[in-house]
This record gives structure tokens, C-alpha cells and sequence, in this order.
């Protein structure tokens, strides 16, 4: 389950999306008894950028490659043909993002917001998250957090081809949102479209 977890989060890298999953169901069959079956899921209904539920169409191509982006960040599947009594499997070193607070991993971290910020449809509080996520990946202290991780942004963004005074203008907006949100105060008077906010910092 937490690999379709996985493959869903490089999904996002890809593409804006709402793709979701249910239930993982397990097998477990020894010689002359009846198979024993279990599910278990876990508890995430995903939103795209603006909190809604599109449909997303994507070809076997474009499939492929989130499985590419999905083995770069995660590596292979472990082997579950192993025996279940084994202890082979290492699942805090395979999958890393199980644990993203006990080693220094900016992405891991970053992608463990994420979840949070895909699962919400309530817009400041999606916002607020993919604030958190900025930080995991661009800041370094907490002093002057919002000036610093906005200005930040924008010069990274400049190199893809974004104007970096409007980046820097969209995030320190996101960050008003957010303080509002963690302070339960109203919205900022600038955060009027907060389908365009969201969308951006997505």
C-alpha cells in the first residue's frame, strides 16, 4: 500500500492530479488450509491543486514514466516471494519516507507534507501545507522564514523560465495565508483567489 502511495506521489511530480486508491488485500496461503485474507488502506482521499476530484486520462507512456520516477526516488519493490519468517526485509531503510524525521532527508520530508497537502480540500489549509513543504526544501533557519524561503524560490524558479518577482510575490501571499490558518485569524485581504494561489504552489 504505501508503494501505490508512492507511485501516486510521482504521479504528482507529473501532473496535477486527484488519482486516489482504496483497500490493499493480502493472501496468505499455507499447504492443505484454507487461504487467510486481510486488507488494510490507508486513510487518504486525494485532491488536485484547487481541492477537486478531475478526471485525469493518461496513456501507458505516461504511466511508464511515473514508474521510472517512482524507482529513481524509491528504488525496486522488496521481494515478497521471500518467506513471511525472514527478517530479509528492511522496510525503514526501503521505504525512507516511513520515518522522515529521523535522518536528514529534505525530500522525504517535503513528500510526507505533501500527502497531507493532496488530502486537503479546504484551500488555506492545502495552501499552509505546501508552505511547509517550500520550507522543507528551502530553508535552512527559521528566522525571517517566509522573507527568505520566498526569495528563495523565486531564484530557483527563475532558471525554469518563471518571472522571479511574481514567484517571490505568490509565495510571501501563500505564507500570509498560512500564518492566518495557524493562527486562526481571518484571510488576508490579497488572498482573494485562492484557486490560483493553491494551483501555484502545487
Amino acid at each position: 500500500i504505501r508503494q501505490v502511495q508512492n507511485f501516486l506521489t510521482s504521479l504528482w511530480l507529473s501532473y496535477d492530479n486527484a488519482v486516489d486508491f482504496n483497500l490493499g488485500f493480502l493472501e496468505v496461503s499455507e499447504s492443505y488450509k484454507p487461504p487467510m485474507i486481510s486488507s488494510n488502506n490507508i486513510a487518504v482521499s486525494y485532491s488536485n491543486s484547487k481541492g477537486l476530484d478531475d478526471l485525469l486520462t493518461l496513456n501507458r507512456e505516461q504511466l511508464r514514466d511515473t514508474r521510472l520516477n517512482r524507482l529513481n526516488l524509491w528504488g525496486n519493490f522488496p521481494d515478497f516471494s521471500s518467506t513471511l519468517d525472514t527478517d530479509l526485509l528492511d522496510y525503514a531503510q526501503y521505504n525512507r519516507s516511513l520515518k522522515p524525521f529521523r535522518i536528514d532527508d529534505s525530500l522525504n520530508r517535503c513528500f510526507f507534507y505533501l500527502n497531507f497537502a493532496r488530502s486537503e480540500t479546504l484551500l488555506p489549509v492545502k495552501i499552509s501545507q505546501y508552505c511547509i513543504c517550500l520550507e522543507c526544501l528551502f530553508s535552512t533557519d527559521t528566522t525571517e522564514l517566509a522573507h527568505k524561503v520566498s526569495e528563495r524560490v523565486a531564484f530557483f524558479l527563475e532558471s525554469e523560465g518563471f518571472n522571479k518577482l511574481e514567484v517571490y510575490n505568490d509565495v510571501k501571499i501563500a505564507y500570509k495565508i498560512r500564518s492566518s490558518v495557524v493562527h486562526g485569524s481571518i484571510m488576508p485581504k490579497k488572498a482573494k483567489d485562492l484557486d490560483s494561489i493553491s494551483e501555484k504552489c502545487d
